[in-house]
């Protein structure tokens, strides 16, 4: 009979392939676990645009919704569909759609100050109105209004270059 073979190996070498291959399959196991994490992210990326695109255009449908409303009323004598039935004088609605709502609100723009245009008589009604005396130091602190814009040929600015 022949005696098994025996490989040489010097006293240190032994368990040598088992640690490399530890380390290997822990390597692989650490890139797996940032790949995993990385798919994560740009999966909750995706859900989260695909949410502000759907809330973009029910908001937009809204809008247009109420536009046509207001602008092309129904007549009594003839009936359409209509997304929001839009009285005279009314000011807030609800306009559904298949993936949500639209609350919308019709607010006046003429109620609102310019505080970089207004006078010192609105800004005095302004601050009296809301309970403060505080006036000189923000009317002091007004610079005049520039006659160029501070950079010409940007956007705002006289004639683009």
């Amino acid at each position: 009979m022949t005696e098994p073979r025996r490989f040489c190996t010097r006293r240190g070498d032994t368990g040598f392939a088992l640690l490399a291959v530890m380390w290997a399959v822990t390597l692989l196991i650490v890139l797996a676990m940032v790949l995993s994490e990385s798919v994560q992210l740009e999966v909750r990326t995706a859900i989260y645009r695909k949410e502000a695109a759907r809330a973009h255009a029910i908001a937009c449908g809204g809008v247009e919704a109420a536009i046509l409303e207001i602008a092309y009323p129904r007549a009594n004598d003839r009936e359409r569909a209509s997304l929001c039935p839009w009285q005279r004088g009314q000011r807030e609605a609800q306009v559904s759609f298949g993936g949500g709502k639209a609350e919308l609100q019709i607010a006046s723009e003429s109620g609102k100050l310019d505080l970089n245009a207004a006078t010192r008589e609105q800004l005095t009604r302004l601050f009296e109105a809301r309970g403060g005396a505080a006036l000189g130091a923000p009317i002091g602190r007004r610079d005049p209004p520039l006659a160029q814009p501070p950079f010409p040929g940007r956007c705002g600015g006289r004639g683009a270059r």
